[in-house]
C-alpha cells in the first residue's frame, strides 16, 4: 500500500475540519433550510465576518475560527457578503435562494448607526480690492449699500468767520506856499503793521475796508514838517479827518524849522534855485521870500497837529 506524504495528511485534515465546521453552520436538507443562515447573511451585508462571529456568539451560535477566518480573506478580496456564502456552501451542493432574505424577527440585528451627511461650509469669498480702494465683485453680484435707504449723508458744517465790519478813512492834505507834490502818508493800524499810500495831485486820499481799532497817521513832505493824528475807528464806521496843513521850512530833513534851514539858503541867495531844498515857495529862485517862510514858522518843531 502506498503511503502519502505527511503534508498532504495535515492538509486534508484542515479541509475535513472546514467542511465539518461550515456544514454544521449551513446544513440545509431538502426540505428545511437552516434558519442560521438568512440571519448570517443579513449580518454579513452590513458589517465584517469578525463583527457577525461576535454577535452569533452573543447569541449561543458558536462559528469555528477556519470558517472565520477563510470568510474574513474573501471579505478583504473585495468579495460580495452574499458571495461569500454562495461560495462557502457552493462546495456541499446547496443552492441558496436568489434574493437575500430579511433579518429574522425572532433573531434581530443591533441597531445600526444612522450615517448623516457631513454639512459642507462654504467658505466667504471677500471681493478683490483695487488699487483705489474700490472693492471690485465677480460678475453677477450686487453691492450691498452699507447706508439705510432714504437717509441723507452727512454734511460736515464748516462754521463761517462771524462777518466783521469794515470803515473808511479819508482826507486831505494842503501845502500853504506850493502846490501838492511829493507827499506821503503811513498809517499803522491796530495790529502794528504799517501801510504807505501816496496822496493825490488834489491833495484827497482814502483809505477803505479798515478794521475797527486804534490808529495813527503821519503825512510828510520834502521841505516841510510832517503831521500826525492818532484816532479810533469803529466797526462798519466812514472817518472822514480834517484837513492837514504841512508847514514849509525844513530844508535840511531834520524835522525842524532853525537857523540850519536859514544858512542854506542864505548860502544860496540871490541864485537860481540849483539847490531845490532852498527854494521854499517853488518860484524857481532863492531870495528873500524863501527866508520869510523860515520866519514864519522859525523854531517849529514836527511832527505838528493834524489839522
Amino acid at each position: 500500500m502506498r503511503r502519502f506524504p505527511s503534508y498532504l495528511v495535515v492538509a486534508l485534515c484542515g479541509l475535513l475540519m472546514f467542511s465539518f465546521g461550515v456544514m454544521s453552520m449551513f446544513r440545509v436538507d431538502a426540505q428545511t433550510q437552516n434558519p442560521l443562515v438568512p440571519t448570517v447573511m443579513a449580518m454579513l451585508t452590513q458589517m465584517p465576518p469578525e463583527a457577525v462571529a461576535t454577535q452569533l456568539a452573543q447569541q449561543g451560535h458558536t462559528v469555528p475560527a477556519s470558517v472565520q477566518s477563510t470568510a474574513q480573506a474573501m471579505y478583504q478580496q473585495g468579495i460580495a457578503p452574499a458571495e461569500i456564502i454562495r461560495i462557502l456552501l457552493a462546495s456541499y451542493g446547496v443552492t441558496l435562494p436568489t434574493q437575500l432574505p430579511t433579518t429574522n424577527p425572532s433573531n434581530p440585528l443591533p441597531a445600526q448607526p444612522t450615517t448623516v451627511a457631513p454639512v459642507v461650509v462654504q467658505p466667504v469669498v471677500q471681493p478683490p480690492v483695487n488699487v483705489q480702494g474700490t472693492p471690485s465683485l465677480p460678475a453677477g453680484l450686487v453691492p450691498i449699500p452699507t447706508a439705510l435707504p432714504d437717509q441723507p449723508a452727512a454734511t460736515q458744517v464748516v462754521p463761517s468767520p462771524a462777518p466783521v465790519d469794515v470803515g473808511t478813512i479819508s482826507g486831505s492834505i494842503q501845502l500853504p506856499v506850493m502846490a501838492v507834490s511829493d507827499v506821503m502818508l503811513i498809517l499803522t493800524r491796530p495790529d502794528s503793521s504799517t501801510l504807505e499810500l501816496p496822496v493825490a495831485a488834489d491833495g484827497f486820499f482814502t483809505f477803505a475796508n479798515m478794521l475797527p481799532g486804534a490808529y495813527i497817521l503821519e503825512a510828510s513832505a520834502v521841505n516841510h514838517l510832517s503831521s500826525r493824528t492818532e484816532f479810533t475807528l469803529e466797526a462798519g464806521q466812514t472817518l472822514e479827518l480834517p484837513n492837514a496843513v504841512l508847514q514849509a521850512g525844513d530844508t535840511n530833513g531834520d524835522n525842524v524849522i532853525d537857523l540850519m534851514d536859514a544858512a542854506l539858503i542864505a548860502s544860496n541867495f540871490d541864485t537860481p534855485a540849483v539847490v531845490k531844498e532852498a527854494d521854499l515857495n517853488g518860484d524857481g529862485w532863492i531870495d528873500v521870500r524863501d527866508l520869510t517862510v523860515i520866519g514864519k514858522q522859525f523854531g517849529t518843531v514836527g511832527p505838528t497837529s493834524w489839522g
